[in-house]
């Protein structure tokens, strides 16, 4: 790019700071960011590679949790198929389900790592706060509900069955862990969805952009009323959606042109 002098208002992609009459091969006097790269836009392959490691770690492990999920997800209906709902039966699963709980806590916190090169105003960044808010609480809700539940049924079992205060006490706070779990997980999920219709363009993927839309509604639709089987269907296409973004941050970093996805037009 020749250099030149701005003759129209163009805000710093670091500072906002307004960078008209500024010479395109200088810096941002605020905070020294190149105005040239101000002028490439907002596309990830522009973006600070750290970040970029950071979105690619982040996907890699939502994509295993989600893989967890769906093996603990198939066990759990077969088991109560076959064995019923059994309180030991349901302690198991749910103690193996905080191997995916993890993976995914993990991922999305990385996931949510916020972009140095970005404005502090930008549309992405108050769902990615959100979502960080929510992980922390869900992974709080993970680590608390287990011992609750198993001092709930020890409880109960040291008097035959029938639960004493303690054993209800437990219960109790065993209800509200899991009803903050599910809020959180619930503000967790439409805030991730919310992320990455923001970060879809940046791609730039018209088909994350659709899933993610899609989603937003489909998702909670296919949980709720999909008696099981939708739960699965769900997982599957959220994990294709971040198996593709997995696939144009790969490209990305090796500097080659993915356009086998839908670009969208910047």
């Amino acid at each position: 790019m020749d250099a030149v002098i701005l003759n129209e208002s163009k805000s710093c992609i670091k500072c906002g700071y307004d960078l008209k009459g500024l010479n395109t091969s200088g810096n941002c006097p605020e905070c020294g960011t190149p105005v040239e790269r101000s002028l490439r836009g907002d596309l990830l392959r522009f973006a600070d590679d750290q970040y970029r490691d950071a979105l690619f770690r982040g996907v890699t492990f939502i994509m295993a949790g989600i893989v967890v999920s769906l093996v603990l997800m198939i066990i759990g209906l077969l088991a109560g198929a076959l064995m019923g709902r059994s309180p030991g039966i349901m302690l198991v699963i749910n103690c193996l389900g905080l191997v995916g709980t993890a993976l995914g806590l993990y991922g999305y916190y990385h996931y949510s790592t916020p972009d140095p090169g970005q404005l502090g105003s930008n549309k992405g960044e108050s769902p990615r706060r959100i979502l960080r808010v929510a992980i922390w609480v869900s992974a709080v809700c993970s680590v608390v509900a287990i011992p609750l539940q198993f001092a709930f049924g020890a409880s109960a079992n040291a008097n035959s069955g029938a639960p004493n205060e303690a054993a209800l006490a437990a219960g109790l706070l065993s209800l509200l862990v899991g009803l903050a779990s599910t809020v959180a997980w619930i503000v967790q999920f439409f805030a991730a969805m919310l992320y990455t219709k923001w970060l879809a363009p940046r791609f730039p993927s018209e088909r994350i952009l659709k899933r993610a839309s899609l989603l937003m509604w489909l998702g909670p639709v296919l949980f709720v009323f999909g008696c099981g089987i939708g739960g699965l269907i769900a997982l599957i296409m959220y994990y294709n959606m971040f198996s593709w973004m997995r696939k144009a941050l790969i490209a990305i970093r090796a500097g080659e042109d993915h356009s086998d996805d839908v670009a969208l037009s910047t």
